[in-house]
């Protein structure tokens, strides 16, 4: 029981009972050091430019041919050859399944049409067979 006097008149004192029933607090059982949650590691953005320049992609790109061969998916060309991302999203630790390889005049070909977006798969397809439909019936140029 608390006793507090009534701002209008001094005289009178207003009980006020607090119930334990109204002030809810958690049970404890157990007082246990508080947990931090774990940070998940970022992993490091990989800079475009200075990743192709890197010994890092030489080595994913020598390995990409190997597996795959140093031919234009599009012509069959083996001459100025690139390897085309056709995602960025795993950009330093890239999938078989995110690169192609493309010969300089299609990969600029296709750049010039589409652009660069951060996830270009369906657009690569789409390019691929149109380029190679082009180059089985020429007659629809």
């Amino acid at each position: 029981m608390v006793l507090i006097k009534n701002g209008s008149s001094p005289d009178r004192v207003l009980r006020v009972e607090y119930r334990a029933a109204f002030f809810k607090r958690p049970r404890v059982s157990k007082i246990w050091p508080a947990r931090r949650k774990k940070k998940k590691r970022r992993q490091k953005r990989t800079h475009y430019s200075s990743y192709i320049k890197s010994n890092r992609w030489r080595d994913r790109r020598i390995a990409y041919y190997r597996t795959y061969g140093k031919t234009c998916i599009i012509c069959g060309g083996a001459k100025r050859m690139t390897v085309h991302h056709m995602s960025y999203r795993h950009l330093g630790y890239e999938h078989d399944a995110d690169l192609v390889a493309l010969c300089w005049d299609h990969h600029d070909a296709f750049h010039d049409e589409y652009g660069v977006k951060l996830d270009m798969k369906a657009e690569t397809v789409a390019f691929i067979e149109e380029q190679q439909q082009l180059l089985e019936f020429p007659q629809f140029r």
